[in-house]
């Protein structure tokens, strides 16, 4: 069981260093073993839109080695395209919230009306494309009216500024209220961080910054500390609350 469990958590790396592991097949000569080669994950950046599709994933996966392909009902598979992920309309049903904003859903068009249909009463859902926000105005009783901001923070942490300075001209648009929900990829402090290397003090800076210079206050939340982790367990997890919203005092 231990050594399935091992199997399981990698690839495992020492420093900077990978780790190649090879299961030996009955009573075979360890000696044999090959050692030279091993799964894991890659992540590639700056890609033009119009190669964002599985061919050209495909292809450059392709570069670096064999690829394989992941099912989609495997738990590897993140994201609402996964059945996994339909846990969220019990959610749905238990809390019915007022506003419901998905970020990094990883599908589009039949696939994303097949999400807004599955939850059923948020029949005026749209999802659309966005570069690193989505700015919605919201009307309820009397009249009364305030601005939602549905963001993503920049992930690359030297193109985080770009992210800041579109926070700071969305409070110049108007002057009403505002929340602002969703991805920072960022900390306010280091107590939002367990395990894992110490977050840059000086990035959570830059964001307390902005979240100041917005007058903008984290409304707090309800259920786990952490928002995202690594997959990982016992000393090698990595958690962090990335997901937040912020509203105005008015």
């Amino acid at each position: 069981m231990e050594r399935n469990r091992f199997w399981q958590r990698g690839p495992w790396h020492f420093g900077k260093s990978l780790i190649v592991l090879e299961k030996p097949e009955g009573s075979s000569d360890v000696s044999k073993l090959g050692f030279i080669k091993v799964e894991f994950w890659v992540q590639i950046h700056n890609i033009p839109i119009m190669c964002m599709n599985q061919r050209t994933a495909k292809w450059l996966a392709e570069q670096v080695g064999g690829v394989i392909e992941i099912p989609s009902e495997s738990r590897e598979c993140w994201g609402l395209g996964n059945p996994r992920a339909f846990s969220l309309e019990k959610a749905v049903e238990e809390t019915f919230p007022d506003l419901v904003f998905f970020s990094e859903m990883k599908i589009r068009g039949s696939k994303a009306d097949q999400i807004r249909k599955l939850l059923g009463w948020f029949a005026g859902g749209i999802c659309v494309d966005s570069n690193g926000h989505i700015y919605a105005w919201v009307l309820i009783e009397d009249d009364f009216r305030w601005h939602f901001s549905g963001f993503y923070g920049e992930p690359i942490v030297r193109y985080r500024a770009f992210s800041w300075g579109l926070l700071r001209r969305l409070r110049n648009i108007d002057v009403f209220s505002r929340w602002c929900g969703g991805d920072f990829n960022e900390l306010l402090s280091r107590n939002e961080k367990n395990g894992g290397p110490d977050k840059s003090f000086f990035g959570m800076s830059l964001f307390r910054e902005v979240v100041d210079d917005c007058d903008l206050a984290d409304l707090g939340f309800s259920g786990p500390s952490y928002t995202s982790n690594n997959k990982r367990e016992g000393k090698d997890i990595v958690q962090e609350r990335l997901n937040r919203f912020l509203a105005d005092p008015s």
